[in-house]
């Protein structure tokens, strides 16, 4: 994996991860193809890349280099 085809994943109550991004990958794709139970990306509330919000994941084209943080869904009552 080459550093200028990866981003880093800060979810918070998770470790951070770093991912290869397909060329022309969305975020929505990568949260999908990236989601496991260690890694909730299906349960993401709100996305920000590089410090600025997204507010389409299924229009954002994810570069190499990209910093993703993202917030949980809150779950109960």
């Amino acid at each position: 994996m080459s550093d200028s085809n990866q981003v880093r994943i800060l979810v918070a109550g998770v470790r951070p991860t770093v991912s290869e991004v397909r060329d022309g990958e969305t975020l929505a794709d990568l949260a999908k193809r990236l989601t496991t139970g260690d890694l909730p990306l299906d349960r993401i509330e709100s996305f920000y890349v590089n410090g600025q919000p997204v507010s389409d994941p299924s229009a954002y084209v994810v570069r190499g280099g990209d910093s993703i943080q993202a917030a949980q869904k809150h779950v109960g009552g």
